[in-house]
């Protein structure tokens, strides 16, 4: 299976084969304490919707991801990367 994720911001350089692997990563670091709150308001979400998608079979729409993605501050590329990884996670 490919690797789909290594190059995004804001935290040590992995290789990401899932962008909820990603997504729990940067939510779980102290420094980003509060930071999955922010997202869901923001987002318009709602934590418990963006707390299921992280941690049941449940996926973000790519519009949603998007949306994530730039509050993230992904650049361009990232970001469509980003998408490609829910795209992948979707299909299976």
């Amino acid at each position: 299976m490919p690797i789909i994720f290594q190059c995004i911001p804001n935290i040590i350089y992995k290789n990401y084969k899932d962008y909820k692997d990603y997504l729990r990563s940067v939510f779980q670091k102290p420094v980003n304490r509060g930071l999955m709150t922010e997202a869901a308001e923001n987002l318009d979400f709602g934590r418990s919707y963006l707390s299921r998608v992280l941690n049941e079979k449940m996926d973000l729409s790519l519009d949603q991801g998007f949306r994530l993605s730039h509050f993230l501050g992904h650049t361009e590329e990232e970001t469509e990367y980003f998408g490609l990884c829910i795209d992948f996670s979707r299909a299976q």
